[in-house]
């Protein structure tokens, strides 16, 4: 670890670094933020959540959260608050993708042990029946019994969205236009909604968005493991917030 990083140390708490002089207590240094991810078992070089953590520190100032408008890294310290609120999403959703492929996996468990059922334990819940059916008959409501049950203890599947009408598809791109004024009419739907976008987008507007709230709103909607949005992740969104 570099020299920056001495003064540091993890809180109990999984909070992350504080400074151990009090006049520092509630600030890391911009440049140690990358090994204090790491140690909270975050990506450490992801240029987007980087870029967060550097426009934060520069007080939320960039509108286009470009690094030659924030300033030397150097030189920058990320509040604590920030520090924390930020982290807060990233752990949260890291989280909940490391429990989706638990999921998956227990899904896959449960499906192989229901190929094969005992016959006496067959026998026994056929028994336990109000009526008396034949044995294949009872194999079969025994296994979808167990499934039944076995997909209301485990989390439900996101729902597939369903296909935009030409209505909502026209609403759709005249607001994600806003976010790329640049791009052409055909090459409106291959653009990717990033982070920086909805901050210049945001501060344009009067409505700046802290980055933490930006990557939570990024998150809940996007399918893909960087956190941008494609045009259809935006639809989604928008017919969920019922904007179209």
């Amino acid at each position: 670890m570099s020299s920056s990083n001495d003064s540091f140390h993890v809180l109990p708490d999984g909070g992350g670094f504080l400074a151990e002089e009090e006049e520092s207590a509630l600030q890391i240094p911009l440049a140690a933020v990358p090994a204090a991810l790491q140690r909270l078992d975050l990506p450490p070089d992801d240029e987007q959540v980087l870029l967060v953590f550097k426009n934060a520190a520069a007080g939320w100032k960039s509108s286009t959260n470009r690094p030659d408008e924030i300033g030397e890294a150097d030189a920058l310290f990320v509040s604590r608050d920030d520090w924390r609120s930020v982290c807060a999403v990233l752990l949260e959703h890291h989280a909940e993708e490391y429990a989706e492929s638990e999921g998956a996996v227990g899904a896959g468990s449960v499906e192989d042990q229901d190929e094969y059922q005992d016959p006496s334990d067959a026998a026994e819940e056929s028994d336990s029946d109000e009526y008396t059916e034949e044995p294949s008959t009872s194999r079969r409501r025994a296994r979808a019994t167990r499934r039944a049950r076995s997909s209301s203890s485990s989390p439900s599947p996101i729902s597939t969205p369903k296909k935009l009408t030409s209505r909502q598809t026209k609403a759709c791109l005249e607001t994600y236009a806003l976010f790329f004024p640049s791009a052409s009419e055909s090459e409106l739907p291959q653009q990717r909604l990033l982070i920086k976008d909805v901050q210049r987008v945001s501060t344009l507007i009067g409505d700046k968005l802290k980055g933490d709230e930006i990557i939570e709103m990024l998150a809940e909607f996007s399918t893909s493991p960087d956190k941008s949005m494609s045009f259809a992740d935006f639809g989604s969104m928008m017919v969920a917030a019922k904007m179209a």
